[in-house]
């Protein structure tokens, strides 16, 4: 009898044995197998995670484009459609959405750049030239409004005043467009200090001029600068070639009263820059996007709402070089920003 129960004892422990065994081994290879598993789920996740990230340089999922306003609310308007359409193409660096920051001036602009809160902005030349200088942007493309990749400045005088020369405007008072301005302000005040004479600024048109000067005012737009000719509260204004053609700033009952003076070396008409850090496969899409946009149907309306814009062009060796001769003749003139 206790024989036979030691027996049936023996071969319980075996099986139960055997069975903890097995169970041990099934634990452990479940463990190995989720572990395995939970290895392959972390890479998938980080792979995925790195595919949403927005890419280097981006301070997070929008694009941002910028200038300098005087008027936020209708510069805005002109640019979300355009900054909408690239961000659209721009979807794989994590990009979802377009967004427009404007600057009430150059300074706050760079403050921008320095916080890396704007990617993309569009400029004139002088305002283009002065923010590459800090290095946190640089000119990649231009755009051409109406057809026009370059402009040049004019400065007008009524039709029979007695001034035929630059030197004849001592002691009278001339009215640019704002400090902004390259054509209209940029380029004739450097035309004009670089060929020795001394501008004043005037805090109003109707402010004296000192003796062997000349006055210069500010009217904020084309339109007051051509009124005020007209009126005789200033002796000259200064326009781009392309603003002295357009009746709306230029009314033709005012132009058969005006001649050009003088004129202005051209320039290219708008610069696009992009943040120095955005990172080299970004900042290469972007050219692309934007250089084949005059051909995609889709862009057409956020183009023509961008101040009427009909291409964007790489930057020649020539408009380089005009750009360098601005700068030189800026500074020469002290009129840099």
């Amino acid at each position: 009898m206790l024989a036979a129960a030691r027996a049936r004892e023996a071969r319980y422990n075996a099986v139960m044995t055997q069975e903890i065994h097995a169970q041990w081994s099934l634990l452990i290879d479940r463990s190995v197998i989720g572990c395995c598993l939970a290895r392959v789920l972390n890479v998938f996740i980080i792979a995925a995670s790195a595919l949403l990230l927005p890419a280097p340089g981006l301070a997070g999922d929008s694009l941002v484009i910028g200038r300098v306003s005087s008027d936020p609310a209708r510069d805005v308007q002109r640019m979300q459609p355009m900054v909408d359409y690239v961000a659209s193409k721009l979807q794989r660096f994590g990009i979802e959405k377009g967004e427009v920051l404007v600057a009430q001036d150059v300074d706050q602009l760079h403050q921008y750049l320095e916080q890396g809160r704007i990617d993309w902005i569009t400029e004139t030349a002088a305002i283009a030239l002065e923010l590459a200088e800090g290095r946190k942007c640089q000119v990649m493309l231009q755009r051409a409004r109406e057809g026009a990749l370059q402009y040049h400045g004019v400065i007008v005088v009524r039709e029979h005043s007695e001034i035929h020369s630059l030197a004849d405007l001592v002691g009278h008072r001339i009215a640019f467009e704002d400090p902004g301005s390259t054509s209209a302000y940029h380029l004739p005040a450097a035309l004009i200090v670089n060929e020795g004479l001394q501008l004043e600024l005037l805090s109003t048109p109707r402010e004296a001029v000192p003796a062997g000067r000349i006055g210069a005012v500010f009217s904020s737009g084309e339109l007051n600068s051509s009124i005020w000719l007209e009126r005789g509260l200033v002796d000259a204004a200064a326009f781009s070639n392309l603003d002295w053609s357009d009746p709306w700033d230029v009314p033709k009952a005012h132009r058969s009263e005006f001649r050009i003076l003088a004129r202005t070396k051209p320039v290219p008409r708008n610069l696009e820059l992009f943040r120095t850090d955005l990172g080299p496969d970004v900042v290469a899409a972007m050219q692309q996007v934007l250089l084949q946009a005059a051909n995609d149907p889709a862009a057409k309306e956020a183009m023509d709402r961008f101040n009427r814009t009909t291409e964007f062009a790489l930057l020649t060796d020539q408009d380089w070089n005009l750009l360098n001769t601005l700068r030189q003749e800026m500074v020469k003139a002290g009129t840099a920003p």
